[in-house]
Parts: C-alpha cells; sequence; structure tokens
C-alpha cells in the first residue's frame, strides 16, 4: 500500500489546524471516506421527495413544508455527500432513498454503506482488479454547549468519517490497518457561551 506525504496548494485558511505532518501538509496512507449531512443523517431517515402538485403550491405542499419545518418526523430532504479517497482512487458517492451508493460522476467501483444500527456503520468498496477495502473505523463529531461550569450534549455524535481498516486483495492476502484513538477539542463562543466540538 502507497504512502506519501503531500503539500496542499489551496492556501492556509485562518482556522486551519496544522495536521500530524505540518500545516498545509497531509499524510496520504490507508484511507478515509467523509461525509458532509446535508439535513439529516440519511441512515437515521426516510427521504422525502416534494409532493405531487407542488408546483401549485395547494394545500399538500404547504403541509410539507410545515411538516419539514417542525422537525419532519424522521424526514429527509436531501441526501448527504460522501467523499472517498484510497490506493489512487477518489470521488464521491450519494445513497438512493433506498440506501443504495450512486457514484457522481459514475464509476466502476462497487460502493456498499452498511447500517447495522446506530453505533455501528462501515462503507465497503470493491475495486474493479477484485480487492476489497472496508472502512470501519469510524470518527464523530459531537456538540457540547459548554455553560455555567457545565457540558452538555448538543446533539448525540454523527459519523463522519470511516477509515481504512483492512484490504482484502484477489490473491486472498490481506492487509490491515489500526488507529490510536484520540480526541480533538474545538472551542467555538457563541452568544456569550461556548461551543465545544470534539
Amino acid at each position: 500500500m502507497p504512502i506519501d506525504i503531500q503539500y496542499l496548494t489551496t492556501g492556509i485558511k485562518v482556522d486551519q489546524i496544522a495536521s500530524k505532518v505540518g500545516m498545509g501538509w497531509a499524510l496520504n496512507a490507508g484511507g478515509v471516506v467523509t461525509r458532509s449531512v446535508n439535513d439529516k443523517q440519511d441512515e437515521l431517515c426516510t427521504r422525502s421527495a416534494l409532493p405531487v402538485g407542488w408546483n401549485n403550491y395547494d394545500q399538500s405542499f404547504m403541509d410539507y413544508l410545515e411538516n419539514i419545518a417542525n422537525g419532519g418526523n424522521f424526514l429527509d430532504t436531501e441526501p448527504d455527500e460522501f467523499s472517498y479517497n484510497f490506493n489512487g482512487y477518489s470521488g464521491k458517492f450519494i445513497l438512493d432513498p433506498n440506501g443504495n451508493a450512486i457514484s457522481i460522476p459514475h464509476s466502476n467501483l462497487n460502493i456498499s454503506f452498511v447500517f447495522n444500527n446506530i453505533s455501528s456503520s462501515s462503507v465497503i468498496i470493491k475495486t474493479p482488479d477484485g480487492s476489497i477495502y472496508y472502512f470501519e473505523d469510524r470518527e464523530e463529531t459531537l456538540v457540547t454547549s459548554v455553560g455555567n461550569g457545565s457540558p452538555q450534549n448538543v446533539m448525540p455524535g454523527v459519523p463522519t468519517s470511516w477509515y481504512l481498516s483492512r484490504v482484502i486483495l484477489p490473491n486472498k492476502e490481506q492487509v490491515h490497518f489500526t488507529y490510536e484513538p484520540i480526541a480533538l477539542y474545538l472551542l467555538y463562543r457563541y452568544l456569550g457561551g461556548i461551543y465545544q466540538i470534539q
């Protein structure tokens, strides 16, 4: 498996945090699938399409908007966006309403998002040469409000990254990756209080 470091020429941003190999540098080893959550987590919700006749602004459309505005009873209005980068492959995909991965643009990778329960999910990608990549080590983002001296969770942890944990090659050889758990804390001030993002 290739390992290298790369300097990102996109410039340094004001709130950017240096990686383990330095500011503006990225270590390319193993691989990762990251996610940008749009509206709600895809695996916990039902995708909601616009009702028939939405362009007439009839009562069903108004009910739909009110339902979404009030929390939507686990309705999700748009898919999350997943990005992958591993062993020379990179791209994006979304999940359709049935949980099937759709590559953007189309690719010849076979991608599966596996959701077991709220604390167990993974991504499996099979490449054209028959190698199978398992992304099973999850990273979660947790938002905590720190006010009056006691932290309180604003929302439960959301899986935002899945790291490459193992590869099964066509000849049945396997490569395993292990990671050390770490916690990263970012503090943001918010109207006199502090948000802590882990």
